[in-house]
């Protein structure tokens, strides 16, 4: 797991042991972390790609770094949440299909998910 984004995993992770219970359910049944880090996974593929076509292949790679990294912080969540590996990966391929054509055509939108992917330190 990468440094930055793995504070969110830990968070929950120490919600779960300190809190109880109740408590943690409710952390646990809260999926917006995990569609956060899909979002951003997607986000960070686009950016990449911007970045290769425009011949700034340092800032591709960074982003790719971050796809990587939202990649897996999405699983980690994931795991947390007991949803299988077909449903990650149906929410994987849901993103793909639905979000990145919506973030490639609707600026203002794209631009919404890089700054909450910004906020969790996913971009």
């Amino acid at each position: 797991m990468n440094k930055p984004a793995s504070w969110m995993v830990v968070a929950l992770i120490a919600l779960i042991e300190v809190a109880g219970a109740h408590v943690a359910q409710a952390a646990v049944t809260n999926r917006e972390p995990y569609d956060v880090a899909i979002r951003c996974f997607v986000a960070n593929g686009i950016a990449s790609g911007q970045r290769q076509r425009a011949g700034d292949l340092a800032k591709a790679a960074y982003y790719e770094s971050k796809a990587k990294e939202s990649f897996g912080v999405a699983y980690g969540l994931g795991d947390i949440l007991k949803f299988s590996r077909a449903q990650i990966d149906a929410d994987f391929e849901r993103a793909l299909k639905v979000e990145a054509p919506a973030m490639r055509r609707d600026q203002p939108y794209f631009y919404r998910v890089v700054a909450e992917c910004k906020a969790y330190q996913l971009m």
